[in-house]
């Protein structure tokens, strides 16, 4: 789970608005790679994987670097799915799907 105070750091001109493709490829998929090569290192066939942010109520997020886009209204999204090696990197486009969705952009 990633921290919304996190995002303090992209504030943009007081605003918390976050962009989705910035949380989801600079954020969400590395921590997903980390958990795929701790996968295979560990031998591990299948394991359930949450991925998700927290502390996010109240920011606004963005498809665009344009736009203020809606305000996320819940204070926890999050995915989880069991995944093995090859399949647990599709879990950051699942978690964007889902982000979207609780914002009203689906």
């Amino acid at each position: 789970m990633v921290n919304g105070s996190y995002l303090t750091a992209v504030k943009r001109g007081g605003v918390d608005i976050v962009h989705v493709g910035y949380l989801t490829t600079q954020i969400v998929a590395p921590m997903l790679a980390i958990a795929k090569q701790w996968l295979e290192n560990a031998g591990i066939l299948n394991f359930i994987v949450e991925i998700g942010i927290i502390g996010i109520e109240g920011w606004r997020i963005t498809l665009d670097n344009i736009h203020r886009g809606p305000m996320i209204h819940v204070n926890r999204i999050s995915t989880h799915k069991k995944v093995d090696k090859d399949s647990i990197l599709l879990l950051a486009q699942e978690f964007q799907s889902t982000l979207l969705a609780e914002a009203g952009i689906s």
